[in-house]
């Protein structure tokens, strides 16, 4: 706790100082717990770069279950071989839809992304999303 604060201030400061502004700060978005790696963050930037292109959400859903569901439709229902201790988790006995592809490719192309969005993605981050 002793340097979050400053930790977070600074976070803060070089969106603004880059003009972008969070608009959805508060405690509960705050991730403190050390199990959690930059891994979510990236999955955010995902999620906001393909609502940006589709104009509308990418995973609309009404409730958890629903969102779940349609993140599964998408990318493919995870089994112990794409995320070994999967099975293990209290809700992973829900049944939803055995989807074995990722269709994420399907939505969008890569050439796309190539063009746009994977110099960026690449220079900032040193990852390949596609």
């Amino acid at each position: 706790m002793e340097y979050m604060d400053s930790d977070l201030g600074a976070g803060v400061k070089y969106l603004h100082d880059n003009l972008v502004l969070h608009r959805d700060l508060k405690t509960s978005n705050l991730l403190l717990n050390r199990r959690e790696s930059s891994a979510v963050d990236m999955w955010s930037v995902g999620c906001i770069i393909a609502e940006l292109l589709l104009n509308q959400p990418l995973f609309n859903g009404d409730n958890e279950i629903k969102q779940i569901d349609k993140i599964f439709r998408m990318l493919g229902t995870p089994n112990e071989t794409s995320w070994p201790g999967f099975s293990e988790l209290p809700e992973a006995k829900a049944r939803f839809v055995k989807q074995p592809d990722n269709l994420l490719r399907k939505k969008f192309h890569a050439e796309y992304f190539a063009e746009y969005f994977m110099p960026t993605l690449e220079h900032t981050y040193g990852c390949n999303i596609i």
